[in-house]
């Protein structure tokens, strides 16, 4: 008499298509949101779940149809993690021994690799399919083992994420207490206040010396149009996620290292600092309208605090999470979909910043535009570069491009230059505008000084109406808001020291004070 045996229950297909997704997120949960992670678990785990079925349909063997699933998601998912690391291995041993264009050549490479990478799945897939469809066995232990890995895997994620949300809760310092008057002082309505943010613009002296660049033409726009530039410059911190809060706040925020550890890396607090930040605050209080656009980048991606958010919405590669998950998929070589996205991202922004001073209430806009930041997805005209590298995860860093870089700055300057006409042309009440870098370019090759002061020698520029004396030329982020409360609203705020401060992106809570408010002068 047989016996009757119970065939195991198949679910490491459906959880091998979201463990990636999950990992992905469980590493990567204090700048990003899980709305940006469900979209393609829903995708990838209903894709899992019809690709078995159909194949049980064909097959009337679920254990078969559910290894060959995983197979297919296993090599689905590590293209492009082998995609990178030979490339990686291509650089280091032959690419920047060449004495040709090691950038461009490393360029081609990104795209020709996937081809032979392709051949080579298919004949390891093909094999491996014909043994589960050839072999007469049970494959009873390999499902039960695939099962019980898949679910140790995803239970490690969520654990992750589970310890995650048991941290203290997030919270902000501020030692400032404002007036509850709404008036301008000297003036009888509102301005529009526009804090513009261009990612990475290095300081002109910089520009000049390390990039041979004259970016004459856009500061003597800026100057005739009577904005202040602050010719001396620094940012306060070295890195976005750091840069941003402490400006937002009008504040130092070093006791970070207190709050979440000299060794941590938990971008979690700056973060929503940059959300729920006291400029914004402080302009709600006072009638203001708060407008969010919405950016290409984790912290400022959306605001839920916004009173308006303004952002590109049919690109579905906006998100900094799923172009991350993309890159290190099959789909990597989608290089040209998600540069066309990012750049219809960008060339919104600039569209929709024209249309501001339309609303008629009086409005604080933050706009962060991740530009001229890599990647370098702009020439100098405006014509979008669809074959680019969108992730650095390997020797060649995306800084080392300095053409490109230079391209999309100059094109950068041509479309504020449209918005700043337009901005100024339609606002009744002459508007503040605030035209800054969060930090400067990374140049490689250089002495760790100016490695130092490259990166933290920033455009700094303020159309302050008939107030442009209040500024001197070493003012840093730090005080812009600051001189701000205190001369239009009457605030009694007292500007800080001007302090430079660097970290590692590793440990970006272990300050060093650095100085770079000096005009550069290369040696």
């Amino acid at each position: 008499m047989g016996k009757n045996i119970r065939k195991p229950f198949v679910i490491h297909p459906y959880l091998f298509a979201i463990i990636p997704v999950i990992f992905l997120y469980a590493h990567n949960i204090d700048r990003t949101t899980l709305t940006s992670a469900l979209l393609p678990m829903i995708v990838l785990l209903c894709t899992a779940v019809i690709f078995t079925q159909l194949l049980w349909f064909i097959l009337r063997d679920i254990i078969k149809s559910g290894l060959i699933v995983s197979i297919i998601l296993f090599i689905f998912f590590s293209h492009g993690h082998l995609h990178l690391l030979l490339l990686d291995w291509l650089s280091k041993n032959f690419i920047y021994k060449a004495s040709w264009d090691k950038i461009n050549l490393l360029s081609k490479m990104d795209i020709v690799l996937h081809l032979p990478l392709f051949m080579v799945w298919f004949m390891i897939s093909r094999r491996l399919i014909n043994i589960i469809l050839k072999r007469k066995v049970d494959f009873f232990l390999a499902t039960k083992f695939l099962n019980t890995f898949s679910v140790f895997m995803i239970s490690f994620s969520i654990i992750n994420i589970g310890l995650y949300s048991y941290k203290k809760d997030i919270h902000q310092k501020t030692n400032i207490e404002y007036h509850k008057s709404s008036s301008i002082v000297g003036l009888e309505t509102k301005p529009d206040i526009y804090y513009i943010i261009l990612d990475g613009y290095g300081r002109e002296d910089i520009l000049r010396d390390l990039y041979n660049f004259d970016n004459g033409d856009f500061l003597n726009y800026l100057a005739k149009k009577g904005f202040y530039v602050a010719s001396k410059s620094c940012s306060n911190y070295a890195w976005t996620f750091l840069s941003l809060p402490s400006s937002l706040n009008f504040e130092f925020i070093n006791y970070l290292t207190n709050d979440v550890g000299i060794e941590s890396n938990d971008l979690r607090i700056p973060f929503e600092m940059i959300k729920n930040n006291q400029v914004a605050q402080f302009l709600r209080g006072k009638g203001y309208l708060f407008v969010h656009f919405k950016s290409t980048w984790g912290a400022t991606l959306s605001n839920k605090y916004a009173d308006i958010e303004i952002g590109y919405e049919d690109g579905l590669f906006r998100d900094e999470f799923l172009r991350i998950l993309v890159q290190t998929t099959a789909l990597k070589f989608l290089t040209s979909m998600i540069t066309e996205d990012l750049a219809q991202s960008h060339l919104y922004t600039f569209k929709m910043l024209e249309s501001v001073p339309d609303i008629q209430d009086p409005t604080f806009t933050f706009v962060h535009l991740v530009l001229p930041h890599h990647p370098f997805i702009f020439d100098s005209n405006g014509n979008v570069k669809h074959h680019v590298t969108l992730l650095d995860q390997f020797q060649a860093n995306m800084w080392e491009k300095k053409d490109d870089y230079i391209e999309q700055l100059i094109f950068v300057n041509k479309k504020m230059k449209v918005v700043i006409d337009t901005i100024l042309k339609k606002s009744i009440t002459p508007p503040i505008i605030i035209l800054q870098s969060d930090h400067g370019p990374q140049v490689f090759g250089v002495s760790n000084d100016t490695f130092i002061k490259a990166r933290m020698a920033i455009l700094n520029a303020y159309y302050l109406p008939r107030s442009n004396y209040l500024l001197y030329d070493s003012i840093t982020p730090v005080n812009t808001f600051r001189l701000v409360f205190s001369h239009y609203f009457g605030e009694k705020i007292s500007l800080l020291d001007d302090k430079s401060y660097v970290s590692t992106f590793e440990k970006p809570y272990n300050f060093k004070v650095v100085s770079c408010s000096d005009k550069f002068e290369y040696k």
